[in-house]
């Protein structure tokens, strides 16, 4: 195992945008209406036309949370080298 913790953030982003993909089509939404509109959500889905906060986004796609963690990370006093130009 390395010592650096790159990896070890890697790997927490990652479960960051896949949960949030995951999640995407049922946020602020109640249960009964995420079990009237989808049932039960176990794969990558995408939301419902007139969704409250979600609507245009496709099956899979994060949402600004991720977004924002990725910029936050870029924003730090030792960004990563892959951030975006304009970002280090």
């Amino acid at each position: 195992m390395t010592d650096s913790p790159l990896p070890r953030a890697l790997a927490a982003l990652t479960g960051l945008a896949v949960g949030d993909a995951l999640g995407m089509p049922s946020q602020t939404l109640s249960r009964d209406t995420i079990r009237a509109r989808y049932g039960r959500i176990a794969d990558f889905v995408a939301p419902f036309a007139d969704h409250p906060v979600s609507h245009g986004l496709g099956a899979a796609q994060v949402t600004d949370d991720t977004e924002q963690a990725l910029l936050r990370g870029c924003a730090s006093p030792r960004p990563p080298r892959r951030c975006p130009r304009g970002r280090r």
